[in-house]
């Protein structure tokens, strides 16, 4: 999503601080929060509702894939999940780690019975800081495969790397001589032997 250009929308203009817009320009997306906006604001007081419900309404508007990084409003989640089941929008990503105690448990748990892909913390805890730095997780996460792509694509010939993981980029795998996967049929693990060490670690 990111390395397609998609937008990030937060709820707070402190998560929006947070975001590191540069590394999310770089591919095309924007950083937005549009709970200070007038507009919203005098369209929530008219609708008696919350400016992150409208908030949510207008992003939905944007003609682009969304990230939306929720780590506040639950009324925010509540809405998107609205919007989910209506079948009027559907968002690319959801954040949804609101803090607090009026409707935030449920608002989370809405968002995890829909068939968009989320990341959610259940309980109270959460909060606009933590969604931040939850997208800042993803954008590194972005940057650190290209930055290895960008190696592999200059390092000399005869240069032999070895790497291993999980869910490579499709363009790992392109540049890959050849690639394996490990499939785990029986471990001590299965009996409740965890790591040893000089052997696991």
């Amino acid at each position: 999503l990111i390395r397609t250009g998609a937008d990030i929308v937060t709820d707070t203009n402190m998560a929006l601080s947070g975001v590191n817009k540069k590394v999310l320009e770089a591919h095309g997306g924007m950083a937005r929060c549009f709970m200070a906006d007038e507009e919203v604001a005098g369209e929530a007081k008219e609708r008696k509702v919350t400016r992150a419900v409208v908030s949510m309404e207008h992003a939905a508007k944007l003609d682009k894939p969304v990230i939306f990084a929720i780590g506040n409003a639950p009324t925010a989640l509540i809405r998107l999940y609205e919007l989910i089941c209506d079948g009027i929008y559907r968002p690319a990503f959801i954040i949804g780690v609101p803090v607090g105690f009026v409707n935030v448990e449920v608002a989370k748990e809405m968002i995890l019975h829909t068939d968009v892909p989320c990341i959610v913390n259940r309980g109270r805890k959460g909060g606009s800081n933590v969604a931040a730095a939850i997208c800042n997780a993803l954008l590194y996460e972005v940057r650190r495969e290209e930055e290895a792509i960008e190696f592999l694509e200059k390092k000399p010939k005869e240069l032999e790397i070895v790497l291993t993981g999980q869910n490579p980029d499709e363009k790992l795998v392109e540049l890959a001589d050849y690639v394996s996967e490990i499939k785990k049929v029986k471990h001590p693990f299965d009996q409740g032997i965890y790591a040893r060490k000089g052997i696991e670690y």
